[in-house]
């Protein structure tokens, strides 16, 4: 009963506008720039990927970035928007898109006037758009809840690729 209560005063706060940010804990280890890039440059697209080397003449490739997404710009830019950038500058030629998960912050940023697409959106748009190869990348960093929903989605719309993926989060086992 006493984590239900404490759950009950949770929702109940954010109902009311009234949560305060979480303060967090002091990272164990935080990478650098250049272990970040190193990870990148070893992973393998361009044409030695059998996702990216094989398109054919009238196929078109993209990375979908699945985010759980933020209604704070200040933490947005130094973190989501950076993401896309490292993406975007590591595989120049190939398209780079976002998605987010929270239904939550995707309908308070609607109601702001901030329109952003949930997976089977952009998974629907990139369709409609003629692309073919679609490699999609969450930031997530657990094979929880959210990557489950994320790849039933997918399954779902599978058949309108020649070739769809969906990578592993970070910690995955």
């Amino acid at each position: 009963i006493e984590q239900y209560s404490t759950a009950l005063d949770l929702l109940d706060a954010y109902d009311h506008q009234t949560m305060e940010r979480p303060k967090g804990n002091e990272a164990a280890y935080v990478l650098t720039y250049e272990e970040c890039m190193h990870v990148i440059a070893c992973m393998r697209f361009g044409k030695e990927s059998d996702l990216f080397g094989n398109l054919g003449e009238r196929d078109k490739a993209a990375i979908l970035i699945i985010h759980f997404g933020t209604t704070h710009d200040d933490t947005r830019a130094l973190t989501i928007d950076a993401i896309n950038a490292k993406m975007k500058e590591a595989f120049p030629g190939i398209e780079v898109r976002e998605a987010w998960t929270s239904r939550i912050i995707l309908k308070k940023l609607k109601e702001r006037g901030v329109e952003r697409l949930n997976p089977a959106q952009a998974l629907i748009q990139l369709h409609e758009q003629g692309y073919t190869h679609i490699l999609i990348q969450s930031t997530n960093i657990i094979e929880g809840t959210e990557m489950k929903e994320l790849r039933r989605e997918v399954e779902g719309l599978s058949l309108n690729f020649k070739d769809i993926r969906v990578g592993n989060p970070l910690l995955y086992a």
